[in-house]
């Protein structure tokens, strides 16, 4: 049976963005592609195991987490296919390049950001890193304020940016998971 275990989070918040680090065990999977297209679906991928302050308020104030913005992403649209398979370098340089809703100036809490990403990627042996951004697909909205490409959902338009940067580590079965928001 295909499942996945989350083993560890990292986040790292402020008032104008958010990143998230998560790992993953996973059993009975074969490819990089497989694993993947697999763990991208409702059934794995929760909005509530990237930030800790809404599994807060789920779990103790009964929160409901429809109150909460919605992953950018139409799970039930996306696949594989639609990740950019990068080197190592051209993901750090896609991170640092998209970290910022101000491109002409990198505050220092972004700055610091980088670094500390930079140390989990650099610490990973693999070679490839698949990145999904809202950037990615039409944001414009229909006449009934639903965007045009159906793998993104309403909320992805709120995001100033919304991506995830993810690899897998086939030896030690974990995918590591990093999601990157400003709203």
């Amino acid at each position: 049976m295909k499942t996945f275990k989350n083993i560890s989070q990292i986040e790292v918040s402020s008032a104008e963005f958010s990143f998230s680090i998560n790992e993953y065990k996973f059993y009975e999977f074969d490819s990089e592609p497989d694993i993947i297209a697999s763990f991208f679906k409702d059934e794995f991928y929760k909005r509530e195991d990237f930030s800790r302050s809404m599994r807060a308020a789920i779990q103790f104030y009964k929160e409901d987490i429809n109150s909460y913005l919605k992953p950018a992403f139409n799970l039930k649209k996306i696949g594989v296919d639609d990740f950019h398979k990068l080197s190592k370098s051209e993901a750090l340089e896609f991170i640092w390049n998209n970290i910022s809703i101000w491109q002409e100036r990198k505050i220092e809490e972004e700055t610091i950001l980088f670094e500390k990403v930079k140390l989990f990627l650099n610490a990973s042996e693999v070679e490839n890193y698949y990145v999904i951004s809202k950037d990615f697909f039409d944001q414009t909205l229909d006449e009934k304020h639903n965007p045009i490409s159906e793998k993104i959902v309403f909320d992805a338009t709120i995001y100033g940016y919304y991506f995830i940067v993810t690899w897998v580590e086939i030896p030690k079965n974990i995918i590591t998971v990093s999601q990157f928001e400003y709203d």
